[in-house]
């Protein structure tokens, strides 16, 4: 049996007191939707709430194999009163600092958020002892507590950002007047290798736009044109492959990127290959390349080709 909870405190649910239940499946079934589950008497007020799925298996005997899942399980709620948000900027600080070696500089600076008339301001440290910088309109110095930048000013300076030590990190601050709903899903910071002596990189990738397939689709099949012939065996094009319900709203919801051997791995041959059945029910796809040369020359990728049923 499959169950879904929804409680007020963490640890392990109690059976009896989940809002869903499959009923005893008993033999194998396909996947089955199950929408719009009432939750109003498990949440009764503001607070914190725990969305907990689980799975009861009962072995009558041994050798015996199960497959269970759930995919795509949200819980909504609305209030009766207008929202608040924090007002005292709360910070978002990733733990560990991102390397690029062979870095010869920092080339982009983009964010996916969601501001709804608020703004998301940044500081940046190298690792050097040097501290969190700010961009002060001519260098990159020291900041103080309110010295911070949008991400379209250190985008537009990021050049000038330190690389001695190869380390990046960035620290975000996320400002609402109390009414605006201020979110920071991703931040991607872009870097350029050292280059071979007739200038091209080594390696570079690319993450397409989500592409909309306008319904839950099945995807089938993947190949691309390209030209790698120039600097064989050194050049190489590889791919993987990503979906979603919907453009990326909702934090978490994208697939694993996938390749021929499942999630993690990659396609390395253009030639049209079968895409996992993990990728299949959802609605948006994005693919993602990734290219290296020798630094003498350098792969050209002119036409990816996914084939999908809608």
């Amino acid at each position: 049996m499959l169950y879904a909870f929804v409680d007020p405190a963490a640890g392990a649910p109690a059976l009896g007191q989940e809002v869903w239940n499959s009923g005893n499946q008993t033999a194998t079934t396909p996947w089955t939707s199950v929408a719009n589950i009432n939750v109003a008497s498990k949440i009764t007020g503001p607070g914190t709430y725990y969305l907990k799925i689980a799975a009861y298996v009962d072995y009558p005997g041994s050798n015996r194999q199960y497959a269970v899942g759930f995919d795509n399980v949200l819980l909504t709620w609305s209030g009766t009163t207008s929202a608040s948000y924090p007002t005292d900027r709360p910070m978002i600080d990733p733990v560990n600092f991102y390397t690029a070696a062979g870095i010869e500089r920092w080339s982009s600076f983009t964010e996916t958020a969601q501001k709804n008339g608020g703004e998301i301001y940044y500081q940046l440290n190298a690792d050097d002892g040097a501290g969190w910088r700010y961009w002060n309109g001519s260098n990159w110095v020291i900041a103080s507590v309110n010295d911070y930048n949008t991400a379209a000013v250190i985008n537009s300076n990021l050049g000038d950002f330190p690389t001695t030590t190869a380390k990046i990190k960035f620290k975000a601050f996320l400002a609402s007047d109390g009414s605006q709903s201020v979110r920071l899903d991703q931040v991607n910071v872009g870097w350029g290798q050292q280059t071979g002596v007739s200038g091209y990189a080594i390696s570079g990738w690319l993450e397409s736009s989500a592409f909309n397939t306008g319904s839950q689709s099945s995807l089938n099949l993947i190949s691309w044109d390209e030209e790698t012939a120039n600097c064989a065996p050194a050049c190489d094009i590889k791919i993987q492959i990503r979906t979603a319900p919907n453009s990326g709203g909702v934090p978490g919801i994208w697939t694993p990127w996938f390749g021929l051997a499942g999630a993690g791995t990659y396609f390395t041959s253009p030639l049209e290959q079968l895409l996992s059945a993990d990728l299949n029910f959802n609605q948006w796809v994005q693919y993602r390349a990734e290219l290296s040369g020798d630094g003498s020359a350098t792969p050209a990728l002119k036409e990816i080709k996914i084939n999908y049923t809608p």
